[in-house]
């Protein structure tokens, strides 16, 4: 379960029978004026309340897969907001207002934390692999320690405090559904070491896979594309004769319209970028698996 920032209702996971689909449910936090929250066509696995009524869940779209979406409890057609192509789950509600969740890649062997606003863009990592080992839990299988102060007739899965907290941040979206594309700034994709660091090959992590192209980095490391929107991708950085020196593993994404800047693949994601202007700014972004205007899929 899941309580509103004013404690005054709750959203949960649940069937209504034995044969129904886990759906997203809400109501007070007296258990009146329940309600089915979202799209009720395939399983739920768990939900967390976002600022002015909405929220957020995580929803299968294949089998072995599932990603994020955010509606508003009142009604309206839910919003898409993870495209890793794995298992996007438990999300979680920062006060800054991104959401913290679980996520494991297409063929990945354990789930790593990442975080990402409300629209779905900026997703980056929070707590990875080889750093912190994240496990998505919440489906049954992990008992609360308070639960031995409770009942003995119930099975107690998780406890929460029903309190008001401060309210999280909002967050102004940049997402234009209208723009069939979005930019990627690199300020140096050059891993430490890599003086022979020469080009960045973008892969999709999707079925089929396909590799949309690359691109020469600049003196000083840098890159700036423009590539297809709410796709998984993945980048190789290759020397001039092809051989990969460095690579991003974890599925990224950009919203349509969306212009993200990254410091590096090799970098800390909150450390402070340099201040200088990257060379590849200086010509517009190069266009890869997008018309060279941006206008749709090449």
């Amino acid at each position: 379960a899941s309580v509103s920032d004013d404690a005054r209702r709750v959203v949960f996971v649940a069937r209504e029978t034995s044969q129904s689909p886990f759906a997203v449910w809400a109501c007070n936090i007296d258990g009146s004026g329940r309600g089915r929250v979202g799209d009720d066509s395939a399983d739920s696995w768990s939900a967390a309340f976002l600022p002015a009524g909405r929220i957020v869940y995580s929803q299968a779209t294949a089998p072995g897969a599932a990603a994020l979406f955010v509606v508003d409890e009142k009604g309206g057609a839910a919003q898409r907001i993870t495209f890793s192509g794995g298992i996007d789950t438990d999300p979680t509600v920062l006060r800054d207002g991104r959401i913290v969740f679980a996520s494991r890649a297409p063929n990945a062997a354990e789930f790593g934390l990442f975080a990402v606003h409300v629209d779905g863009t900026g997703v980056s990592s929070f707590a990875g692999a080889g750093r912190t080992r994240a496990l998505a839990i919440g489906h049954g299988d992990a008992i609360d320690p308070r639960a031995a102060a409770l009942d003995k007739a119930w099975r107690t899965v998780a406890c929460i405090d029903v309190a008001p907290r401060p309210r999280p941040q909002g967050h102004l979206s940049m997402v234009d559904p209208s723009k069939l594309w979005g930019d990627v700034l690199c300020i140096d994709a050059r891993p430490p070491g890599a003086t022979n660091a020469s080009r960045v090959r973008f892969v999709s992590l999707g079925e089929p896979r396909r590799e949309f192209g690359d691109v020469p980095l600049e003196a000083d490391g840098s890159f700036y594309v423009r590539l297809p929107p709410d796709t998984a991708l993945a980048l190789d950085i290759v020397d001039a004769d092809g051989r990969i020196v460095g690579a991003q593993h974890s599925p990224f994404w950009v919203r349509p319209g969306e212009t993200r800047g990254c410091i590096g693949c090799h970098e800390d994601p909150d450390t402070t970028p340099p201040n200088v202007r990257p060379l590849a700014v200086l010509s517009p972004p190069v266009p890869l698996g997008v018309a060279p205007a941006g206008e749709g899929p090449r």
